[in-house]
């Protein structure tokens, strides 16, 4: 998975309040849930991150308009990563 992709999905995980509520590798589905009780697909999280912008990212990683040291931890963090979201078994 490309590291801009892996960002873009923490994006939209983090900014909708997603929740895995539940997985089935054998099927190749998971199923996550907002804070507004919407179900998602892994599918429809990977197609909207892909409509993200590098924008509302950056935008998303301020606290009174400055991007914070956490922000970037999380993000050098996630990219590290070979699977932050545990869909290699999947792909």
């Amino acid at each position: 998975m490309k590291s801009i992709l892996k960002i873009k999905i923490a994006h939209v995980i983090g900014v909708n309040g997603l929740l895995e509520q539940c997985r089935c590798e054998h099927e190749g589905m998971s199923l996550w849930q907002d804070v507004g009780n919407n179900w998602w697909s892994w599918d429809q999280i990977v197609e909207t991150a892909e409509n993200v912008t590098i924008e509302e990212v950056i935008k998303g990683m301020e606290v009174d308009g400055q991007v914070t040291n956490s922000s970037v931890n999380d993000i050098l963090n996630l990219i590290s990563q070979e699977d932050p979201f545990y869909r290699a078994a999947f792909n």
